[in-house]
């Protein structure tokens, strides 16, 4: 398994993220391989601290970007001037099957865009979408789309609900996914339009591959009633990054022991999955730390070792 980390475009400086796969290196299968994309002043730094470290290991590899996409750039257009970016290179590198998964803590709105321009869609899907697990009372949910697109359709969010449904097939091996829609009240004619053109077909287009169980207000999103949550990117961003601001004040206030083994710590979670591309595309949060992109990479392990990405088309294919 070949894993691309770009190191660039984040918070977290990257020698502090690259020591952070070191770490992990010795606990994962000696097959897994890593290569780093970063900026030559970056990739020095590395070299001169872990000098020992990358001697002796043939697993780590490292790919020069000229440019960066910073948090702050306009994502397709950043995508589109910076072909040589850490980012840009690195779907690249995923869509000439140089590497088998991508993780990225840059610019979501670019990564997004690159994985949507250079990657080819599953069939009959119009638009990606970012998946997060959140924590819940039966299991982790997950929340569709996060942060892909801030603008939608009824036909997006169904085309969400069929690919959250897959994915928790695939991650948690439940047969019959439930599936509910983000809204601000349990009855069909509540919300927008669209989300009441959603519901209409949901509800009547039943599926032995998911059960939908209508709508779910935010302060039952954890309860575990359902297994996927679709919304938009706009909201699901809202919502993501609430609910990261409640469990840092939670967790804020435990002792350090009881906040490391914490549930709803963050870092005990993987970042975003992309939906939609052919390709394994995994977006961390843009402060993440050493040990929560760790997590990320566990997870990009287990969902090539699980054939995620053809598992998903397939089945978004069937439906």
């Amino acid at each position: 398994m070949r894993i691309g980390v770009d190191l660039m475009g984040g918070d977290t400086p990257p020698i502090d993220l690259f020591e952070g796969v070191l770490h992990s290196l010795e606990a994962l299968n000696s097959e897994v391989e890593f290569i780093f994309f970063a900026d030559a002043l970056s990739i020095d730094s590395i070299r001169s601290r872990f000098d020992k470290d990358l001697s002796k290991s043939k697993r780590l590899r490292f790919f020069q970007a000229q440019e960066i996409i910073f948090m702050a750039d306009a994502p397709l257009q950043a995508v589109r001037s910076k072909p040589l970016s850490s980012l840009v290179l690195g779907v690249q590198s995923l869509k000439k099957d140089e590497i088998d998964a991508f993780i990225s803590c840059g610019n979501t709105g670019a990564l997004v865009a690159a994985s949507t321009l250079f990657l080819q869609k599953f069939p009959g899907i119009r638009r990606p979408a970012l998946l997060a697990l959140l924590p819940a009372k039966l299991g982790p949910v997950a929340l569709i789309d996060v942060g892909g697109h801030v603008s939608f359709k009824a036909e997006h969010l169904v085309q969400f609900a069929r690919m959250g449904a897959s994915f928790q097939q695939v991650y948690r091996n439940i047969s019959c996914p439930s599936i509910g829609i983000l809204n601000i009240g349990t009855e069909p004619t509540k919300g927008t339009s669209e989300l009441q053109k959603t519901w209409d077909f949901l509800d009547t287009h039943k599926s032995g591959k998911m059960r939908f169980v209508g709508n779910i207000e935010p302060a039952h999103l954890l309860d575990g009633e359902v297994d996927v949550l679709v919304t938009d990117g706009f909201t699901g961003n809202i919502i993501l990054k609430t609910a990261e601001g409640v469990s840092a004040y939670i967790l804020g206030s435990l002792s350090e022991e009881d906040r490391k083994s914490h549930p709803i710590s963050q870092v005990e979670y993987p970042g975003a999955f992309i939906c939609g591309v052919d390709g394994l595309v995994i977006k961390c949060h843009g402060n993440a730390t050493a040990k929560a992109l760790g997590r990320s990479v566990e997870a990009a392990v287990l969902f090539l070792k699980r054939d995620l990405i053809e598992k998903l088309k397939k089945s978004v294919v069937e439906e």
